[in-house]
């Protein structure tokens, strides 16, 4: 548990001298170089690892769809296999590209990469990288595709998207209610649908399983959720602050403000609403930064504040469910063990 709260230290003190400097970028990618660390020099570590490592091993050894994931995912699988026979070196690999993803695509205002650096990363990285390798790819990539959307390039936001659907299917809810917001095109949409139908027909086995695990989940407790819903209000609360997007986006944030709490609700009768809820808080931090790019938004002192407010309870949740699972059997993140001291 040290190990995390260590590099979580680490990460906000360079990030806490870089981010009000020219070169945001830089300091944001030197930041999370130890959280990178960790990533690679993990052993064995948290109970998604050994899944995904067998998978991965069936996968390759079959050299074909096997239907234990996402076409997308598969195939990437079976690309990685040809750089490394290892499977935990091809997990490795795959978190590499989410980093990348994240912090390689540039941006013209310092409040965009606000929003990386203290929305996303804190909350995040770790999760994208360790746990939900899937989910975490998907998402890295409709980050990158929201240049595409801002400067109208249909055609590449839709490629983006087809690609992270078929990393993680969830990511269509991303998708969706981003050109709904931003970019209304009923034909897109349309073609969204048809496209998610047809994965849902070629991967049903793979669905109705996801499926019949939730229905078998315990029906959660009124404070499940309790998190995201806060952090998504409190950056809603944010932008609604700035004159500057409230004038050009108020109907865009009462809609997300009702998605906040329509997730919630679900939430609170499937655990599935849980993943909604990741969803539409992730789609929160990308509005924030469609918008501060499209406003031209370089800095904003009520939106910094609220960024840090948010990095710091983010964090600070994210540390507590690492310590509340600490002893608890197999668990996501804890005991951190190093490779070599397996």
């Amino acid at each position: 548990m040290a190990i995390y709260i260590f590099t979580y230290a680490l990460y906000f003190a360079i990030l806490g001298v870089g981010l009000r400097r020219k070169n945001t970028r830089r300091w944001v990618v030197a930041a999370t170089l130890p959280m990178f660390a960790l990533v690679w020099l993990r052993g064995t570590v948290g109970v998604d690892l050994p899944m995904y490592v067998q998978s991965i091993e069936v996968i390759q050894q079959s050299g074909g769809y096997n239907f234990l994931f996402e076409p997308g995912f598969e195939f990437l699988i079976l690309a990685l296999g040809h750089v490394s026979a290892d499977p935990l070196i091809s997990v490795k690999l795959i978190a590499t590209i989410t980093t990348l993803l994240l912090l390689c695509t540039r941006w013209r205002t310092n409040t965009a990469y606000q929003a990386i650096s203290l929305g996303i990363i804190p909350y995040f990285y770790f999760d994208m990288t360790m746990n939900g390798l899937r989910y975490g790819l998907a998402f890295a990539i409709m980050l990158v595709s929201l240049n595409s959307l801002m400067s109208t390039q249909r055609l590449r936001y839709a490629s983006s998207t087809l690609i992270a659907a078929s990393m993680q299917v969830s990511s269509l809810y991303l998708s969706g209610i981003l050109q709904i917001l931003l970019k209304p095109n009923w034909k897109y949409l349309l073609f969204m649908l048809t496209f998610l139908i047809g994965m849902i027909s070629v991967g049903s086995e793979y669905f109705l399983l996801k499926a019949s695990v939730n229905a078998e989940l315990s029906k959660p407790g009124i404070t499940a959720g309790v998190a995201p819903l806060f952090l998504s209000v409190l950056v809603l609360i944010g932008c609604w602050k700035s004159k500057t997007i409230l004038q050009s986006h108020r109907r865009k944030l009462q809609t997300l403000f009702i998605l906040s709490i329509s997730t919630y609700c679900v939430t609170q009768i499937s655990y599935a609403g849980l993943r909604f809820q990741q969803l539409n808080y992730f789609l929160i931090l990308l509005f924030v930064i469609y918008a501060s790019e499209k406003s031209e938004l370089k800095s904003s002192k009520i939106i910094l504040t609220t960024l840090i407010l948010t990095s710091v309870i983010g964090s600070a949740f994210r540390l507590n469910n690492f310590q509340s699972e600490a002893g608890i059997g197999d668990a996501p993140f804890v005991p951190y063990k190093f490779y070599w001291s397996e």
